[in-house]
């Protein structure tokens, strides 16, 4: 690791430090350090000191407690005497010259015991560190208060296992132990918890100390390159990236790490904007940007963490098309608790659409990312026979029904409940109101779309409170400011509507429906329960009439259809059943007169012989009137020709 890594977090929040290490001493002082692992640390402290919390509370703060333990184990073997132990070899191993000769053991036996003291008590004067727990080790384990080099050797191999530090496990463990397993840890830590990541299957190549394999697995759950997960991150909603390598460090073979793509949410967008230097909010389209709540925008933030902080896996869909995602897009990824969709991506404090990519390395890692993600976004939309859903897809661009504008229309009374709420801005613009004005001595109303929120010149009274809220409002007639007093809490007659000219986007009046559909849910308690329930029945109806358009587009498709499946038949059965002498003779028909009118007698011959043919056979009302058309012209020719030939052989008779 980096030797300017931060240090591991303890658990300052739950434990103050002074009473942690009180209690750590205490366990170093009265428990003998051959049965002394990380777990039977972490439950004792968790006794001790966390008798109200679950078990493993302290789990995530494993790296950090066995840091203060390694700590606290180095400063007692270094304050203890030379009389507190048996004699055991200097804290570095010397040249094999002046090793000392103990002249109390046979030859036989200095050769059996001087190698293990030099690679179990030498290195781990200055390098003892507390291990995760070996059942079977502890079980066998000799429980002496007095045996430094049993304890030196015991958390040695314990270190070794645990970090998979290369020069500790070198000199604390054999060989052999330190070849782990294809796709699976070398040590008793998965026993330990279930959950450790792990890789599986065999490398696929190693580069700087690193060696890199195409899957992991977390708990049950195998997860591959390519795969969108779930980040930890201590708030209520995870982060979310994409795998993009999964390897292992050569001095750490049971540790597993990753590098990922991160997408950002909206909130993060302004503030990585913010960071990089921007004055304001992020804007897209000349607005600031907003977000469905099941949106993430793609970026190129990609960096190294390890496997431990994955929560599970989850799908982005990437929706890489000309025109914006539609209804039955987001109805896929709302349908799901654990998918979202991408369609914009976040690059220099700007948002572009993923088809408008100004950045070569943006448009590069989009494409890669985009063939091996999830692809099966269209096909839940399209449906598994090939035609679309009509019923659940509306055509953007189709005209924009009443109902629909009345789903967008706002009384008087609500607006003035917003006014004392949250997102008054963002509800009333985008909105339909109706506006009185006096003309000729008459009241008359009108039909508006409200562009944005002005402030007046001087505040006026509404009702008991006072407000200098404007509305930026467009007409047929062209824009013009009003007050709320102005608007009318009648909804909008048919014949207003009908002269409501103004030119609207379908799919932002759509988008702007679902919004204000889901603003009024939020702050129900602040609404009657008639309002609610008026605009719930207009919602169903408004509903029920799309679907009824939809099923009655896809009925008139599938009739379109089946007409061209009887034009291709009858076209096949012609085919089928023609003859060596086609219909078509007078093709080859070669003239050997001085003109070409027995060339046309024929081809007219052959023509109305074919036209006919589809009369007769046809089952298409259009298809056979047009072959009844053409080949009465096609006699009349004939006719004529046959005529004029009759005529000229009367002359030369």
């Amino acid at each position: 690791m980096a030797d300017d890594a931060p240090p591991p977090p303890l658990p300052t929040d739950l434990v103050p430090t002074e009473t942690l290490h009180e209690c750590l001493n205490k366990l170093l002082e009265t428990h003998s350090w051959e049965v002394l692992t990380l777990k039977v640390v972490l439950q004792q402290l968790e006794q001790q000191l966390l008798p109200d919390h679950p078990p493993g509370t302290l789990k995530p703060f494993k790296k950090g407690i066995k840091a203060e333990v390694d700590t606290l184990m180095k400063r007692i073997l270094n304050a203890e005497t030379p009389q507190a132990a048996p004699p055991v070899a200097p804290p570095a191993p010397p040249p094999p010259e002046e090793q000392p000769e103990p002249q109390q053991q046979a030859p036989a036996e200095e050769e059996e015991e001087k190698a293990p003291e030099e690679a179990e008590e030498a290195p781990m004067e200055d390098d003892a560190l507390i291990g995760d727990d070996d059942e079977e080790e502890a079980e066998g384990a000799i429980e002496t208060e007095d045996a430094p080099p049993g304890k030196r050797r015991k958390l040695a191999e314990d270190d070794a296992e645990d970090d998979g530090a290369e020069g500790k496990a070198e000199t604390s463990q054999e060989p052999e132990a330190m070849e782990p397993a294809e796709g699976a840890d070398d040590d008793d830590d998965e026993d330990d918890d279930p959950d450790a990541p792990r890789v599986a299957g065999k490398p696929t190549h190693k580069l700087d100390g690193k060696t890199f394999y195409q899957r992991m697995v977390k708990g049950d759950e195998e997860l591959r390159l390519g795969q969108d997960v779930y980040l930890e991150n201590n708030l209520d909603v995870p982060y979310v990236a994409r795998l993009t390598e999964i390897f292992i460090y050569s001095f750490a073979p049971t540790e597993v790490y990753f590098n990922a793509r991160w997408y950002y949410r909206k909130g993060d967008v302004h503030e990585y904007a913010k960071m990089a230097g921007a004055k304001a909010d992020v804007l897209y389209e000349g607005s600031v940007l907003e977000a469905e709540p099941k949106e993430l925008f793609f970026s190129t933030h990609m960096d190294e963490n390890h496997a431990d902080c994955i929560l599970r896996s989850c799908a982005v869909h990437y929706w890489q098309r000309d025109r914006k995602p539609s209804l039955s897009a987001w109805d896929v990824v709302n349908s799901s608790q654990h998918e979202y969709l991408a369609w914009r991506a976040y690059d220099n404090k700007n948002v572009h659409a993923l088809t408008k990519l100004v950045s070569k390395k943006l448009r590069d890692a989009c494409e890669m990312e985009g063939r091996r993600g999830p692809q099966d976004l269209e096909k839940r939309i399209v449906g598994p026979s090939g035609s679309s859903k009509k019923s659940r897809e509306v055509d953007q661009s189709s005209p924009l029904l009443p109902d629909e504008l009345r789903s967008i229309w706002l009384p008087r009374k609500h607006l003035e409940v917003w006014l004392d709420l949250r997102g008054f801005n963002k509800v009333a613009t985008g909105i339909i109101v109706r506006c009185a004005q006096i003309i000729n001595g008459s009241r008359t109303f009108y039909a508006a779309y409200v562009m944005g929120i002005k402030r007046a010149p001087r505040p006026y009274k509404v009702g008991s409170r006072i407000t200098d809220i404007m509305f930026q409002v467009r007409t047929q007639t062209g824009n013009r400011l009003v007050d709320i007093t102005a608007i009318s809490n009648v909804t909008c007659t048919d014949l207003e509507l009908s002269r409501f000219k103004v030119p609207l986007d379908p799919e932002e009046v759509r988008k702007k429906i679902r919004g204000l559909q889901q603003a009024m849910r939020d702050e129900s308690e602040h609404f009657e329960a008639e309002d609610l329930r008026i605009r719930q029945e207009l919602e169903e109806r408004m509903q029920q009439k799309l679907e009824e358009e939809a099923r009655a587009e896809m009925l008139e498709e599938e009739e379109r259809e089946r007409k061209e499946r009887e034009r291709d038949e009858v076209r096949r059965r012609a085919a089928a059943n023609k003859q060596e002498n086609t219909e078509a003779w007078w093709l080859s028909y070669t003239n050997k007169g001085g003109d070409d009118k027995e060339r046309e007698i024929a081809k007219l011959r052959a023509r109305l012989t074919r036209f006919k043919k589809i009369a007769d056979s046809s089952t298409a009302d259009g298809e056979r009137e047009n072959a009844r058309r053409l080949a009465d012209q096609a006699e009349g020719k004939l006719n004529s020709l046959l005529a004029a030939e009759e005529e000229e052989e009367e002359e030369a008779d």
